[in-house]
């Protein structure tokens, strides 16, 4: 089975604010296309990732992975919901967790850009080299083409996930 690990900012109040009132429905359109299917998020509170897997667990989604920096002792999981997720996937630490994502999915699903994802797309380039599927409906501009050209990145719309999952691994 394909893992597709959801990526998106942890700052859901900001990202909301970027967006136009359609971005509900194309999210449960989203969740829908995900329902059959092991998806891996970062269970950070108030955060994108959370908001998905809160929104596919009540669908009855197949397994929901939470990948939890487990044993950091850096800057530790306070902001973390480790109760969350079916089944928790250890990134030892944060420094790790972007590498670790690219490791253990088949497909980043880019739902909206911060920090964090641009580390988590660009590590995708060494990893694993999964496809990495941008919702261009969730944010303001593509990136550089210079700083992906070595990546697998589609940007497609919220209505194209279906197709762009099930074609094979470029």
């Amino acid at each position: 089975m394909l893992n597709i690990g959801v990526l998106g900012p942890s700052d859901l109040k900001s990202w909301k604010e970027m967006l136009d009132e359609s971005f509900e429905f194309k999210l449960k359109e989203i969740v829908e296309s995900l329902k059959d299917k092991e998806i891996v998020i970062t269970p950070t509170n108030d955060s994108l990732p959370i908001l998905i897997g809160s929104m596919y667990k009540s669908i009855g989604g197949v397994k929901l992975f939470g990948l939890i920096p487990m044993d950091d002792n850096e800057y530790g999981i306070d902001n973390i919901d480790e109760f969350f997720c079916d089944e928790i996937i250890n990134s030892v630490t944060w420094r790790n967790n972007s590498c670790k994502f690219n490791e253990v999915c088949d497909v980043l699903l880019v739902l909206g850009l911060s920090e964090g994802v641009l580390a988590e797309i660009g590590n995708s380039k060494w990893f694993n080299k999964p496809k990495v599927l941008v919702v261009e409906d969730f944010i303001s501009q593509k990136l550089p083409s210079e700083s992906t050209m070595n990546i697998n990145i589609k940007y497609i719309s919220y209505d194209e996930l279906d197709h762009h999952i099930l074609e094979r691994k470029e």
